[in-house]
């Protein structure tokens, strides 16, 4: 099993933590950190520098979403088969043999919370997934261009009515029709909506989306 994070030093504190969480369930995960810049010190088994092409697009001070978030959009470049990509403010809270023996032909995500609705419309899809936790298929991705793809959704493609336009919507807007939608178990997000919601202590990743990091 193998479990990445795209890091940087803003990140650092809950990156720790997390990935503290993800060793504790899964004693045999190999745990490597992807970053622009060399970081160590994580607990991670291997950190590989990513350089980006170019700064993506930021709103301005109260956008959260950094220049590391596209980092995603490359991981195709990593040399394996399969890997669990997640977020660095999750937190694993049962073992992910499951989740990593689903089959997955692309990619394995789950459904967006209520407020995802809107975000789903705004593009035309049946469902909003969440890239905070994706189970990708390296080989078939890179067979598809999967960043070629999201790059040029991230290049031409209109920034949709609710204004969120980050690499969440790209590999939404570009892999619609080749996500797999699994339990929401996989990525439950805290002080969220749902229409059927979940005890958190259930979730197997729960994860601590937007400015509040603290349960």
């Amino acid at each position: 099993m193998i479990i990445v994070f795209c890091i940087d030093e803003n990140y650092m504190k809950y990156a720790k933590l997390s990935i503290e969480s993800y060793i504790r369930q899964n004693m045999g995960a190999y745990i490597v950190t992807v970053s622009e810049k060399p970081i160590k010190g994580l607990g991670e088994h291997e950190n590989i520098v990513m350089k980006l092409p170019r700064t993506f697009r930021n709103r301005g001070n109260r956008d959260r979403i950094s220049n590391t978030a596209y980092i995603k959009l490359f991981l195709t470049k990593l040399p394996y088969h399969k890997i669990i990509y997640v977020d660095a403010d999750t937190i694993c809270q049962h073992p992910l043999e499951e989740l990593w023996n689903i089959p997955v032909k692309y990619i394995n995500l789950c459904e967006s919370y209520k407020y995802g609705e809107e975000q789903a419309k705004s593009i035309g899809a049946k469902k909003y997934g969440l890239t905070g936790m994706m189970v990708m298929n390296l080989d078939n991705l890179r067979e598809i261009n999967f960043t070629e793809k999201c790059l040029e959704v991230e290049k031409s493609y209109p920034t949709p009515s609710t204004g969120w336009q980050h690499d969440e919507t790209c590999i939404n807007v570009a892999m619609k029709d080749k996500l797999n939608f699994i339990d929401r178990k996989f990525n439950y997000c805290h002080n969220r909506t749902y229409e059927n919601p979940i005890p958190e202590r259930d979730a197997y990743i729960l994860h601590y989306v937007g400015f509040e990091k603290g349960a």
